[in-house]
């Protein structure tokens, strides 16, 4: 997991790093930036997949090869062989491609479930008829706070992809 968060991170630093903290967005490129990030991040794993010869690299990202490989001297042999079972299995699971598109679709409703807490921190000017934008600096704050609720109850999101 560690892989992914760190591929998630070099692709928004990628895509925002021409963006200065003084720019203001608005909520629609705000979405049109997030969007490029989730490209990057679909092109990358496309890109590592199709150079890896062992396994995919969502599989690399979840079932690290130490993990694949490690033997555990304090599980019988019984439970080593349940375990190793579980890990093949888990491994069929994420080199699937329909999981590929279920992942896919989950970080897709994640960005939207973003944009949505942002759009609360955004107003119409009614007077001028167009879209109001805050600067990079004070909506990275409004991110940080937003990204890590997204797995609460309240948060609509797990709901979203379980539907």
């Amino acid at each position: 997991m560690q892989k992914l968060s760190r591929n998630a991170k070099d692709a928004v630093n990628d895509v925002f790093q021409s963006v200065g903290l003084k720019e203001h967005l608005t909520v629609y490129k705000i979405s049109e930036l997030l969007n490029c990030v989730c490209q990057k991040m679909e092109t990358k794993v496309s890109a590592e997949e199709a150079t890896s010869s062992r396994q995919s690299s969502l599989v690399a990202m979840v079932l690290p090869v130490e993990f694949l490989d490690a033997p555990c001297p304090s599980l019988s042999q019984n439970e080593q062989e349940k375990l190793r079972n579980l890990v093949e299995a888990t491994k069929d699971l994420l080199e699937n491609n329909d999981f590929h598109d279920v992942f896919a679709q989950c970080v897709t409703v994640g960005f939207h479930h973003v944009i949505n807490a942002l759009e609360q921190h955004f107003s119409v000017d009614d007077r001028h008829g167009s879209d109001c934008s805050l600067p990079l600096a004070k909506v990275l704050p409004i991110v940080t706070v937003t990204v890590p609720t997204l797995l609460d109850d309240s948060g609509g999101f797990l709901e979203t992809i379980m539907a």
